[in-house]
């Protein structure tokens, strides 16, 4: 039960720390660190490519608004990021706060889409869980 349990919580920082623990040594495994820098910016400009085509009923002002916050916010990320690997530990109130920003990132993705229909809902279950 304590293996489970232990997978589960690795799965668990990959998706919201952005870091996974080695299953041999038990130290955190920094090469998941860069990944999801470089997965979260290219969210960001999956983002941008899909919004620039402003689809009939697509508020402009909210996706100005989720495109600064998301550039913003990942380029915390990224230099969390560095200052996690020059001084061995991340700054700790951004990192605690990482949670909270996926999830107002993914609120202002919603409140940008014109129609509930986009799957942007099923993102909540990645970032809540």
């Amino acid at each position: 039960m304590s293996e489970i349990r232990n997978k589960i919580l690795n799965l668990r920082d990959l998706f919201v720390a952005g870091f996974a623990q080695n299953e041999v040594s038990g130290e955190e495994d920094p090469g998941y660190r860069w990944l999801w820098v470089w997965f979260r910016w290219a969210i960001t400009a999956a983002y941008l490519f899909i919004a620039l085509g402003l689809r009939p009923g697509q508020a402009p002002g909210w996706v100005a608004i989720t495109i600064g916050f998301l550039v913003t916010y990942h380029a915390g990320y990224t230099a969390d990021v560095i200052t996690h690997n020059r001084r061995g530990h991340p700054v700790r109130w951004f990192f605690e706060a990482v949670p909270f920003l996926d999830i107002v990132a993914v609120s202002l993705i919603m409140a940008s889409v014109p129609s509930l229909s986009f799957p942007v809902w099923g993102v909540y279950v990645l970032v809540v869980f």
